[in-house]
């Protein structure tokens, strides 16, 4: 059976804008309808290739759909509106990332969002217990500890995150049915317009 191959550019449509530093890591991977699927690899061999065949299939099938997921959100209507500021984005996670920042505001930036984070009432759904109590005082997580730390976590798949706006980018995409607008995440939305908006 022949393999057909669709490059990305093909998948996408030709109104993609791919920049120059993506066509190289994301523009030379294939879908290629067979059981082998390669990406910049050596062809596997003999013993374990079938479980390295899998690997390698899995690896492209998430960068395409991180493609997939980029290209969707560049489309997006830029409707939500910064709590401190004018400026507006295509994702609510892209307005937090611009909050923690810190420069967007001189009283709001990464500290601050998990200081109030920490304090919101469903805190438990989507916080460790663990570090509450750090975030609560405004300590730096990043300083005070020598490797990385998770504070929070999807409140339906448990996945973990190092900072607020990296949960809020996990929920905007399709990697779990958590919507925004539900649970414990609505009221942390909900506490966070009440914090910072107008």
């Amino acid at each position: 059976m022949g393999a057909t191959s669709v490059t990305l550019t093909e998948r996408l449509g030709k109104s993609c804008l791919i920049t120059a530093a993506n066509q190289t890591a994301v523009l030379s991977a294939k879908v290629v309808k067979t059981e082998k699927v390669y990406y910049g690899y050596p062809t596997p061999t003999t013993t374990g290739s079938m479980s390295r065949t899998k690997t390698y299939a899995l690896f492209v099938r998430n960068i395409l759909t991180l493609v997939d997921v980029f290209h969707r959100i560049s489309h997006h209507p830029r409707d939500i509106e910064c709590y401190c500021c004018y400026d507006t984005f295509n994702t609510y996670g892209g307005m937090i990332v611009h909050l923690e920042s810190g420069r967007c505001s001189e009283d709001v930036d990464e500290i601050e969002l998990n200081k109030t984070a920490a304090e919101c009432p469903m805190w438990s759904h989507f916080l460790d217990d663990r570090l509450r109590a750090h975030l609560r005082r405004r300590h730096d997580l990043h300083a005070i500890f020598l490797h990385r730390v998770y504070p929070y976590m999807c409140p339906t798949c448990d996945t973990p995150f190092s900072k607020l706006s990296a949960l809020f980018q996990h929920i905007e995409s399709p990697a779990c049915t958590q919507s925004l607008d539900n649970g414990a995440i609505a009221t942390l939305r909900r506490f966070l317009q009440s914090e910072y908006g107008p």
